[in-house]
Order: structure tokens, then sequence, then C-alpha cells
């Protein structure tokens, strides 16, 4: 369980959130929604622990994440930046398997279940075969896709993900989501993932969360949050939720 207790974040003069009290649950693929500057990334990184809060606890189950030992937070918690660099070009079978160090001792060599858990991650994200190419030929979208498959291969329970999608085409971009949200059904993970797409967030996600740009945050089910009223409101711009046989689809007016 993710849990946030009162907490408050600001940027400068942005106010990100003010007492905000928010629970995650395992089963649930929330969908973070918000403008520009928003501070969506903040907040991820906030709930990382790569940032701290200005007041406000955040809990992984019940325990603060300052009190979690670094390695064992690992196993439990991960994120997938918005931007992937590779400094020291590397082979894509040796990038990938670096998530599992969080399951190592500081000695321990990767066992052959750590290299089938990458292999089957990279296969996973349409990388196999190409496990001794070197990262530094990747186009962005495959380098996007290296970087879920090294998030994969680190099995968090709670993934922490902003702009999974960014860089991907259609096709990459449906994969990606099908396999978070396939670890998520499974009723042990939780994920939060940064969208621009609100088709995809609604059929994806059975949560959503709505970064306003005063700091007010609305949660709930994505029924009762990606609405006309709701989503106009966010953005600032009129969108339109069409009802279809297969359910609702969103376009700009």
């Amino acid at each position: 369980m993710l849990e946030v207790k009162s907490l408050t974040v600001s940027v400068a003069s942005q106010q990100v959130c003010n007492n905000f009290n928010f629970i995650a649950r395992p089963g649930e693929f929330w969908a973070v929604l918000g403008r520009n500057g928003s501070g969506k990334t903040t907040l991820l990184h906030t709930l990382a622990g790569l940032r701290k809060a200005n007041a406000g606890q955040v809990l992984v189950d019940n325990k603060p994440l300052s009190a979690w030992p670094r390695r064992a937070l690992a196993q439990q918690l991960g994120i997938l930046l918005q931007d992937s660099e590779d400094v020291f070009p590397s082979p894509l079978l040796e990038s990938a398997l670096a998530g599992r160090h969080a399951h190592l001792n500081r000695w321990q060599e990767e066992s052959a279940e750590d290299l089938n858990i990458t292999r089957q991650a990279l296969k996973e994200m349409e990388l196999n075969g190409r496990e001794n190419l070197s990262t530094h030929v990747l186009s962005g979208g495959e380098r996007r896709r290296l970087a879920l498959a090294t998030l994969f291969t680190q099995s968090p329970n709670i993934m922490l993900l902003d702009e999974p999608i960014n860089h991907l085409d259609v096709h990459h971009q449906v994969r990606a989501l099908e396999s978070v949200a396939r670890r998520v059904h499974d009723g042990t993970h939780i994920a939060l993932a940064v969208l621009h797409d609100l088709n995809l967030a609604a059929r994806f996600c059975n949560r959503i969360m709505m970064l306003h740009d005063d700091g007010n945050i609305l949660t709930g089910p994505t029924e009762a949050l990606l609405t006309s009223e709701q989503l106009s409101q966010l953005y600032r711009h009129p969108i339109h939720a069409v009802k279809t046989a297969h359910g609702a689809y969103y376009v700009m007016g």
C-alpha cells in the first residue's frame, strides 16, 4: 500500500499539493493528469523519496520512506523517470539487468533466474534478440522500452511512471500499458502513471488523479472523473466525452 498523509509540496511559487491525503492499494492503476507545469513530475519524485516534501509523510506498507533501507525500498517501489540517459553505453542485457541489483547483496553475482527475468522483460518490450546491441545506437522509443524493461526487471510492487509512453508509437504505447496493467490486475501491484492521452487513460486505468494548477488534487474512479466537465476544467480547454458501444472516447473542442 502507498499512502500519503497531509502532504504539502511546492516548487517556488507553484503549489503542487496542500495537506493532501491519498491511499493507493494493490490492483489500482492510477492515471496522473494535469496541465504542463502542474507538478506531476514533482509529485512522483516526492512519492519516490527523490525530493523532500514541505510537510507531511509518504508511507509504504505503513512505514515512512525514511524508515526503509534503500535496497528494501527499491524492492517495493520503483520509478521510471521522464527522460533516460546512458552516460556509459552498454549492451541492452547488461543495462536491463541493473534492475536486479535491488535484489542482490553488494558483491553478489546475478543468477540464472535474474538473467531469465531480464530476458523476459526485454522480450515483453520487443527487444529480444538485441541483447548485445549497445544502448548508444537506440532510438528514443527503443530507449524508452529499455527503461520500462529495466523497471520490470526490478519487479517493484509499486510503479511510479513518469510519461511511460513518451516517444513510443501507437503499437508500443498499447504494449507498454498492457504490460503495466497485467501486473496491476494480478492484485499485487500498484501503478501511478503520468499520461497525456485521455483515451489510453480511460482504457487502462481504473483510478484518476487530477492535479489542478492551484494545488487542488482530485482523486477517484475513472468513470467518475473522466467527464467532459472535469476534463475541460482541468485543461482549460473544451473536451467532449463521446459515448460509443465500446465506452467513451475524448475529443478536443
